[in-house]
């Protein structure tokens, strides 16, 4: 389990990103049976969100540069979270659009079929 509330770099990757993909190739190098969790909080929240929601929580255009390595993540069985109070007080809606839905959230991708479909809803 790992909380990430805030981003530190390795060149232009957050540290993070980085680091959990090496604990998942170790994890298959050595054939062991894990679960990794990551919940994305404070100041790492945006992380997790899609594209448009990305765009309007950082306004810009580009979309989230960092969706491909977190749907990389998540399609090696990596859980990624995004905290229920973080989305609650920057208004990341429901399936990551801000809709004003603050009860739950999703990470980007979820209705991606190339996600894995235990992706959990953050409650």
């Amino acid at each position: 389990m790992f909380s990430v509330a805030a981003l530190s770099f390795e060149r232009d990757m957050p540290a993070s990103l980085f680091h959990l993909g090496l604990i998942t190739n170790d994890i298959a190098d050595w054939g062991a049976t894990s679960e990794v969790v990551v919940v994305f909080h404070t100041n790492a929240g945006h992380i997790t969100l899609d594209d448009a929601a990305y765009n309007a929580d950082r306004g810009i255009e580009t979309g989230n540069p960092y969706k491909g390595p977190v749907t990389n993540l998540m399609s090696r069985g990596v859980h990624v979270e995004l905290c229920g109070a973080t989305a609650k007080v920057h208004h990341y809606g429901n399936g990551g659009s801000h809709t004003g839905d603050q009860d739950q959230h999703r990470c980007h991708g979820q209705d991606d079929p190339a996600c894995p479909a235990r992706i959990r809803e953050n409650h």
